[in-house]
């Protein structure tokens, strides 16, 4: 799959000034500086509201993993953040096919157990 510099972060990976939320992680190319390219993707009149794209959805959720393992309870604890929480796990894993989606909830609730 051919890959280009992340829109978003330019290719720095981190956002220093946002240290605070994910360590300051990308959430678009997941702290890697690269992004999948779709090639010949048919246009259409989709609109700003699309789903992310199953590589991004597991990108992020790697980051959020991370993250809930270094803050623990309080990670599961803020449902209401953006970011962060199960409920968030929950509607990136719907961005993704049913056999993925169920090892990454599976492996969520796991540390969720573990925190408590």
């Amino acid at each position: 799959m051919e890959t280009t510099t992340c829109p978003k972060c330019l290719g720095a990976k981190r956002f220093p000034q946002y240290a605070n939320i994910a360590n300051g992680d990308c959430f678009v190319c997941g702290a890697t500086g690269r992004v999948a390219v779709a090639r010949n993707r048919p246009t259409g009149a989709r609109g700003a509201a699309e789903p992310v794209s199953a590589a991004c959805a597991l990108a992020t959720l790697r980051v959020w993993y991370a993250n809930a393992r270094r803050h623990g309870a309080a990670w599961f604890a803020d449902e209401g953040e953006s970011g962060v929480g199960m409920g968030a796990v929950r509607w990136y894993a719907a961005q993704m096919d049913a056999a993925t989606a169920g090892r990454v909830l599976a492996a969520f609730e796991s540390l969720a157990a573990e925190c408590t």
